[in-house]
């Protein structure tokens, strides 16, 4: 590999990192990288004639973004339902504890989340709870129901 080409897997690798932990930058950097890959797409299929592993190689490193970010973006979203999974049973061990859900969450849980809300019900019997699993999903969940959910950008 030339220094060239370690220089744009880096690029990409930074690049789908950061659209991974961006909210409004997110949306900009996906149209652009829709924008890349529509034209290096249609681009390929023209140069491929031309230029042979070249175009491979190209359309490739232009790629790595998508790629390197939704991979990183899939482990995030794992690690933080599992950190939410986790608080719920903490959650449960408390209520049969003490026959109540706890009236806040404390400080140490909140951290482990960006986002975190916790919303007891007045009785203090129920529960419901949201994070921000990326820059537009929240995950929630329902103690009623003892399920989980997705709220999106345009929910």
């Amino acid at each position: 590999m030339s220094k060239k080409d370690i220089i744009f897997l880096l690029a990409a690798i930074i690049l789908g990192t950061l659209i991974t932990f961006t909210g409004v930058v997110t949306t900009l950097l996906l149209l652009v990288l829709i924008a890349i890959l529509s034209f290096v797409s249609i681009g390929f299929l023209i140069s491929s004639v031309f230029l042979g592993r070249k175009a491979l190689k190209v359309s490739l490193i232009t790629i790595m973004p998508l790629l390197v970010a939704y991979g990183t973006s899939a482990t995030i979203r794992y690690y933080k339902h599992s950190k939410a999974v986790q608080i719920t049973k903490q959650l449960e061990k408390y209520r049969i504890k003490h026959g109540y859900y706890p009236k806040e969450l404390p400080q140490a849980t909140t951290i482990l989340l960006k986002g975190l809300e916790y919303e007891p019900d007045s009785n203090l019997l129920n529960f419901h709870m949201e994070y921000l699993m990326d820059g537009f999903n929240r995950e929630y969940f329902d103690s009623v129901d003892k399920e989980w959910g997705t709220l999106g950008w345009h929910d």
